[in-house]
């Protein structure tokens, strides 16, 4: 229990630390630009996600669980056979995407940035593999074990790096600078995380018992599509504030998911400190230790999400506030979407556990699901309503896809929760 607390404490103190370091770069950001401008950032930013998602395949979420599996087997010709096979794939489609990015970049202006230029997307979306890139080192790192490292590059080093490129670059370039200290942050980091990675496979080279096994390797099309559902439920309501509502909107939209985004960093510590621990327990069938420490997991999700969501509710006003007058308006928006991410919350690591445990299957099928839900929710909701139409749609989906999802993990590990 002592390594229990360790874990989630070390971990979270640095996710923390990235997070507040988001949260100030969200802030001078809103004092660099009016709100307008920050929702062509956030919607540039929005689509460099979304061609991420198309280029990653998926296999972010293979290396982490397959990793986890080989290192503990110490099976390091098949872990690196997968490394290249990834990099290589990743490298491929990312040119493609590329590609295909700039050759329609002034249509998506017109659908998506009200006229805006183009120049931003077309600056970080160059950079595309690099930023893949990371994401996949990151998650090795963690099917390594070294989970401070593996928050340390992507969520405290990055945007570190970023708030300094962006102090020099703006006096001399402006608004676009944003976009240039971006696309410089993630070259850096990229280049880091692979020394470190290499580091890290070096040192399993010298330790005894190795294990020497091909593996054969295919395009993990479950977790692809996983990851393409969740990205739609992460962002379609940005998309579409960009599509039928004001670049304003968008801005304020997204400084309401910075304010929530306390609910999902516990989630996103508890996903992380464990998910390689139930990958391992699943593998050689320590059933046991998963449901108990699912089951722990869940109470101390249910305690953070209630005192989190009093908070929202008594001190939303100051909150918003806090970045200025003109999110104000975004009050009850804050309120709707907060609830739906409280539900995400204490339905615990169960998009985690199904993953990890072998019903990746079931649940792709939800999140596609559900995902097509979003989809329609959103496009309705935010055309007739606009902002309040966008939180409610992303509240709706929540709760539908984090229900279920917790109701097929407790079910696939016979969790009884009473008494």
């Amino acid at each position: 229990m002592n390594n229990f607390w360790k874990q989630i404490f070390s971990y979270g103190f640095l996710r923390i630390i990235g997070m507040g370091l988001s949260v100030i770069y969200v802030l001078i950001l809103a004092k660099m630009l009016d709100a307008n401008s920050l929702g062509v950032y956030y919607l540039t930013m929005t689509m460099m996600s979304f061609l991420m998602v198309v280029s990653r395949l998926g296999f972010d979420t293979l290396i982490l669980k397959t990793t986890s599996i080989l290192i503990s087997e110490r099976n390091l010709i098949a872990l690196k056979k997968l490394q290249g096979y990834v990099s290589k794939k990743i490298l491929l489609l990312s040119i493609l995407v590329i590609i295909t990015t700039f050759s329609i970049a002034n249509h998506i202006a017109e659908v998506f940035f009200d006229g805006a230029n183009n120049y931003g997307l077309l600056i970080v979306s160059s950079t595309l593999y690099f930023y893949n890139m990371v994401f996949i080192y990151s998650e090795t790192l963690k099917g390594y074990n070294c989970l401070n490292l593996s928050v340390c590059l992507p969520n405290v080093l990055f945007p570190a790096l970023n708030l300094i490129a962006l102090s020099v670059l703006f006096p001399f370039f402006g608004e676009i600078s944003v976009f240039y200290a971006v696309s410089i942050s993630v070259i850096i980091v990229y280049l880091i995380s692979l020394i470190i990675v290499k580091n890290q496979f070096e040192k399993y080279t010298h330790t005894p018992n190795i294990k020497n096994e091909h593996q054969p390797l295919a395009i993990p099309y479950s977790f692809y599509f996983i990851a393409l559902s969740n990205y739609i439920f992460a962002f379609i309501d940005t998309l579409t504030l960009g599509v039928f509502s004001s670049n304003a909107d968008v801005g304020i939209y997204s400084v309401l998911l910075r304010l929530v985004l306390p609910f999902s960093v516990l989630l996103i510590i508890i996903n992380n400190v464990f998910s390689r621990k139930f990958s391992i327990w699943y593998e050689n069938k320590q059933l046991g230790k998963c449901i108990d420490t699912y089951k722990l997991l869940i109470k101390y999700s249910l305690l953070f999400a209630t005192v989190y969501f009093a908070i929202i509710l008594n001190f939303g006003d100051d909150m918003l506030l806090f970045f200025g007058n003109d999110y104000l308006m975004g009050k009850t928006a804050l309120i709707i979407i907060s609830f739906g991410y409280f539900i995400l919350l204490v339905t615990g690591p169960s998009a985690a556990v199904l993953m990890m445990c072998g019903h990746e299957k079931q649940y792709k099928n939800i999140v596609v699901c559900t995902g097509i839900l979003g989809v329609m929710l959103s496009c309705i909701l935010t055309y007739l309503f606009g902002l309040i139409g966008a939180a409610i749609s992303t509240t709706i989906s929540l709760i539908i896809k984090n229900l279920v999802s917790f109701y097929l993990a407790s079910t696939c590990l016979g969790v009884k929760f009473r008494g």
